[in-house]
Order: C-alpha cells, then structure tokens, then sequence
C-alpha cells in the first residue's frame, strides 16, 4: 500500500517489487489480485497518468509507448489510454525546440539535423518534428 500511496504503477512493476520482498508467488498474485479488484491497482489509469506526465515533460508519443510497453502495460491498453489523452504534440515538440534551441529557425543543415536528432530521441514523428521548425510567416503563407 505504500508503493501505491506514492504514485501509479503497472502490474509488473509492483510484482517485480513484491518479488524482491518475497519469494512467495502464490501470495504475490493473491495480492495484485485484490489490488486490482479495489481498484488500487489499475493499469488503465496508470498509462494515463504517465502519458500526461510525460507530456508535460515534452516527451513525445514514441517515446512514452515504448516506455509503457518497457512497464509490461499491453498494447490496447497504451491505445485507449492515448484516445483518450488530449495533448498537442505537434505544439509539445515545437515547444520542446524553442525551449532547448531557441526561436530561429537554422538554416546550416548540420544544425538543423542535431535540432531533428534530438527531438527524434524524445520520440516526436516526422511531421511533429517539421512542424516545430515551421515559422508563422511560412504556415500563413501555406493557406
């Protein structure tokens, strides 16, 4: 209970964490099994909680799936979870280039492919990361 008062996890991680503290795994399941029917344990609200955190952190999508996944929370559940989320990530990585580039777009290509790299490793899609460096005078001129 005081693992879960901190904070969400998934099922794996608190297994992996009452595994340490017993080698006991009949009783272990027992466990997770009543968590999970008083809803102290849920692993929908955990992949919410996490993409949301995330975010605010100027994570991107790739990034955070791989994550969840990484925490042993299934695919349908990684979906749901993000159907539901309602971030900008096209804004998220933009703001992410401003916060750690600066505003100017550059126009040296190495530059701008470290820029790319960068935000590719903080799990941002193609068109995600190309929007960052879209400037307004270019995205007003496009309608």
């Amino acid at each position: 209970m005081l693992i879960l008062s901190q904070r969400d996890h998934s099922i794996r991680e608190i297994r992996e964490k009452l595994t340490k503290k017993s080698p006991d795994n009949e009783h272990i399941e027992e466990v997770i099994t009543q968590l999970i029917e008083f809803n102290y344990l849920n692993e929908q609200r955990f992949a919410q909680t996490y993409i949301r955190s995330k975010a605010a952190r100027l994570y991107g999508q790739f990034r955070i799936k791989q994550e969840l996944k990484m925490k042993g929370v299934d695919q349908e559940t990684i979906s749901i979870a993000f159907d539901e989320e309602e971030t900008d990530w096209f804004e998220n990585a933009k703001a992410l280039r401003h916060r750690k580039f600066g505003e100017e777009v550059p126009s040296d290509f190495k530059v701008k492919s470290k820029q790319m790299r960068y935000l590719q490793s903080h799990g941002f899609s193609f068109d995600e990361i190309n929007y960052s460096f879209e400037t307004e005078a270019f995205r007003k001129d496009a309608f």
